[in-house]
């Protein structure tokens, strides 16, 4: 397995997004190196019981949605220039994008998964954005309206080796809501980046509760399932 370690706390993003690209991207450049539901490319279980859709219009980069007060930590404001940088990385300098998205009403989960060619004729993303969000930015919380929201942010050991990814990151966000009626519940989102030659991926699970041992085996099937297809897709095209 890549992913070898789990780390309580995940989440979702309490921001708005506005459109920040400026370039026409190449929408469908990597849609056939995305898993499909039903193709053979995701073992069951647990890819039972999911739909997809393709994505059509590129992810939007993240701004404060203006709420929020009482804010922990200001660099780590939800939706802040940090975490926008954080987020828009598969994105960036990118000219040919695709994306797919996952859902499974019974377990209240969503799957998204970006491909790009982000850096992919130098080093690869400056993944240092990644690890000073995670060393700054471990807890934050904030009060919306009636709620506080708590976010932890943490890092899940990975070794991109194992998929032949030049480097990359794994990290596990978790939010938890309470209000004055107590605790409202939880939820987590997995998200691992990785760049190998040819492709930039980005593939996030998002599900309600904390993340488990169970939670991080999902995403390593995830991930492992995905990268085999881009990476094999990549190398079909250069034939």
């Amino acid at each position: 397995m890549g992913v070898v370690s789990a780390v309580a706390a995940v989440g979702g993003f309490v921001a708005v997004a506005v459109n920040s690209l400026t370039t026409e991207l190449d929408t469908l450049a990597y849609r056939d190196s995305l898993i499909t539901v039903g193709g053979g490319d995701l073992p069951a279980p647990p890819f039972i019981g999911w739909s997809q859709e393709f994505v059509e219009s590129p992810p939007e980069r993240l701004q404060t949605s203006g709420t929020i007060t009482n804010v922990s930590n200001p660099e780590c404001e939800p939706g802040g220039e940090r975490q926008a940088e954080l987020y828009g990385l598969v994105m960036e300098n990118a000219s040919r994008w695709s994306a797919t998205e996952l859902f499974n009403a019974a377990y209240n989960s969503q799957i998204r998964v970006d491909a790009s060619d982000s850096y992919i004729k130098s080093n690869g993303l400056d993944y240092g954005v990644v690890d000073r969000w995670l060393d700054d930015c471990g807890f934050v919380s904030f009060d919306q309206g009636d709620k506080t929201i708590r976010i932890t942010n943490k890092p899940l050991d990975v070794d991109m080796g194992v998929w032949d990814f030049s480097d990359g990151r794994a990290w596990v966000q978790t939010v938890a809501t309470t209000t004055a009626q107590g605790f409202q519940g939880a939820s987590s989102t997995i998200t691992t980046l990785g760049n190998a030659p040819g492709v930039t991926l980005q593939a996030q699970l998002t599900f309600r509760g904390r993340a488990d041992d169970n939670a991080v085996a999902t995403m390593d099937l995830l991930w492992s399932s995905q990268a085999m297809k881009a990476l094999q897709t990549q190398k079909d095209s250069a034939k």
